[in-house]
């Protein structure tokens, strides 16, 4: 095939279809544990009150609180997975392998904020949060019950590994492809 702004073109096009099919045909778990928050910027801040007491029945004098006000800042990170494509496969008109490669980095690409978070949730006993406490802590509210979170935590572990397992099976079944740059003569 002869490189031209319209071969490029139209290889670009069909690299992305592929990656699209990848990344539509992979399946994410993480929104069972966590949500997406849109970001507009660099970084994201947010706050809230520390220590917000629950509801009390109202007998006598009112209890006032005194609130202290909190935050944290998140700050973006940039993702890469780049895959080069060898002049030498254009100009020999073999490019079959990528539309399966592209395919294969749309499902990563998919799957990649499983990784994060299931990866985080794993060490949410013993990581240091924002706070200085772990994630799954007494003292946070709606971790009174740690038997129970350890429970779930074990489950969610366990299907991250079962993933994460069958991921790999089917990466080595597709396997790797290295020289997806111009050969050095």
């Amino acid at each position: 095939m002869q490189i031209t702004p319209q071969s490029l073109t139209a290889l670009a096009q069909g690299f992305n279809a592929a990656f699209l099919q990848g990344f539509e045909s992979a399946q994410s778990s993480y929104q069972q544990i966590a949500m997406t928050i849109p970001s507009t910027g660099s970084a994201e801040t947010y706050g809230w009150m520390k220590d917000l007491p629950g509801m009390r029945e109202w007998v006598g004098q009112r209890v006032i609180h005194n609130l202290e006000a909190t935050a944290a800042q998140l700050v973006n990170k940039h993702w890469e997975h780049t895959i080069g494509v060898s002049v030498d496969d254009i100009e020999d008109d073999k490019l079959g392998i990528y539309s399966t490669i592209f395919k294969q980095q749309g499902e990563i690409a998919a799957r990649h904020l499983d990784d994060l978070v299931w990866g985080l949730l794993s060490q949410g006993f013993t990581a240091t949060g924002f706070d200085g406490q772990p994630f799954f802590d007494a003292d946070h509210a709606g971790f009174e019950d740690r038997r129970r979170a350890a429970g779930a935590l074990r489950r969610a572990a366990r299907s991250f590994r079962s993933r994460a397992a069958a991921d790999r099976a089917h990466r080595r079944r597709v396997g790797a492809r290295g020289a997806l740059h111009r050969p050095v003569a």
